[in-house]
């Protein structure tokens, strides 16, 4: 990138000095190898003075598990049908190893990173919609 380039994106990385923003990644994403990119690019970013909130993925994890734990993963309309027992082995595997890639990496790269879940003092609210068991809209964070 030339000096125009970068000048240019750090006048808009100013647009959001002292706000929060949220970024999903998805669970492939979360890698050794790929997570420690991303960690320079978060700290980039706590550089700038913006908050980041990182919400991750592990859907293809799970589903590895599930199938090792003799559980074969249900879709409907391409969402994850989740009861209780899948539930526990989400829990297994985003509180886990898809999360610890990528709190190391931040570790590795300066920053104090906070891992947290949607259950931790009730952070996230959601209503139960539809026939996905125990799958929901959110309502509040």
């Amino acid at each position: 990138m030339d000096v125009e380039g970068i000048i240019e994106s750090l006048e808009y990385a100013k647009k959001f000095a002292g706000k929060k923003v949220v970024i999903k990644l998805g669970g492939e994403l979360l890698e050794k190898s790929i997570a420690e990119g991303i960690a320079k690019d978060l700290t980039l970013l706590r550089s700038l003075n913006i908050d980041v909130v990182v919400v991750h993925g592990g859907g293809k994890e799970l589903s590895e598990l599930m199938q090792k734990m003799g559980k074969q993963p249900v879709f409907v309309d391409g969402k994850r049908f989740t009861d209780e027992e899948t539930l526990k082995l989400a829990e297994m595997v985003f509180l886990g190893s898809s999360k610890s890639g990528l709190l190391q990496a931040l570790i590795a790269a300066g920053e104090r990173p906070v891992g947290l879940s949607g259950r931790d003092a009730g952070f996230i609210r959601a209503q139960k919609t539809g026939d996905l068991g125990l799958v929901g809209i959110v309502e509040k964070i």
